[in-house]
């Protein structure tokens, strides 16, 4: 059987080679996609089309997701809403050092360092202090 990219690769002049190593990925594509049904298959669960989530009038249903615990979400939310609060409250150079502490880059502590100008161990007290700054304030906005 000539599928349909066998003829698009002939008539792009692909070499034999070429098109047998897309036919080696197709193959391995199907392959994973037939394991992947095959699974679907044995946990017997149904699935719906998006089409058939609308009632008589056309309107969409809202789908809960039921892996969410809205109780812990509105929590975590009003807790994050907080931290911001505190955050702004503390200066523009304490906030903007916080936010230089927890960058996603190596060697955080010893960018800061060199950039201020002073030790490794200041930079980690004054985080430190900063930190707990912070935590004692939630913990009593908490309450």
């Amino acid at each position: 059987m000539i599928y349909k990219y066998e003829m698009a690769c002939k008539e792009a002049g692909l070499s034999e080679e070429q098109t047998a190593e897309i036919r080696r990925f197709f193959d391995a594509e199907q392959k994973k996609l037939k394991r992947k049904k095959e699974s679907k298959d044995k946990t017997q669960m149904g699935f719906f089309s998006v089409s058939d989530l609308q009632n008589e009038d056309g309107d969409d249903y809202d789908i809960p997701d039921l892996s969410v615990n809205t109780e812990e979400e509105a929590i975590h939310n009003y807790e994050l809403s907080l931290l911001r609060s505190y955050m702004d409250e503390l200066s523009a150079d304490d906030r903007e050092f916080l936010y230089a502490c927890f960058d996603d880059v190596r060697n955080a502590d010893q960018r800061l360092s060199d950039k201020l100008g002073i030790t490794v161990n200041q930079v980690r007290y004054r985080r430190r202090k900063l930190i707990e700054k912070l935590r004692r304030r939630f913990a009593k906005g908490i309450q």
